[in-house]
């Protein structure tokens, strides 16, 4: 197989698999641990969508405000495939996939002596949130 058909084989795994460790494991496997791989990327140094993504989902974690990371990520060339780490508040380190046509990702964070968690995301923007009020009418 070729990256192209590693990278399509790794979006149908983040939509369709419930194991979110297979879907790690798949990425490392075939393509995260090649070096030739991650040398195709373009790097990227900023990416709004990912670095603020990332703050939450860790944050939600420790239930705590997060509010740096450094970002290391590469565009694949012809695809809309994103990889790479984030490092957080200068000490948790993350590993990023995400397809921005889709807007599906997954993070991966290992913890010093803990065990290793696995986010799986959909981003979206939310111009004006709607919250139903279901209550009495609100008198002026």
């Amino acid at each position: 197989m070729n990256y192209k058909e590693h990278i399509e084989g790794l979006e149908g795994l983040l939509k369709n698999s419930k194991d979110l460790y297979k879907i790690a494991d798949y990425f490392l496997t075939h393509l995260g641990e090649n070096k030739h791989f991650v040398e195709l990327g373009e790097h990227i140094t900023e990416h709004e969508v990912l670095s603020s993504i990332a703050l939450k989902i860790i944050g939600r974690l420790f239930k705590k405000q997060f509010t740096s990371t450094q970002l290391f990520l590469n565009k694949v060339p012809a695809s809309d495939f994103i990889h790479g780490t984030c490092l957080i508040e200068h000490c948790y380190l993350t590993t990023l996939i995400y397809f921005e046509k889709s807007k599906l990702g997954l993070l991966t964070t290992a913890f010093p002596g803990e065990e290793t968690h696995f986010f799986r995301f959909t981003a979206a923007t939310i111009k004006e949130p709607h919250i139903p009020y279901y209550g009495p009418p609100i008198s002026a």
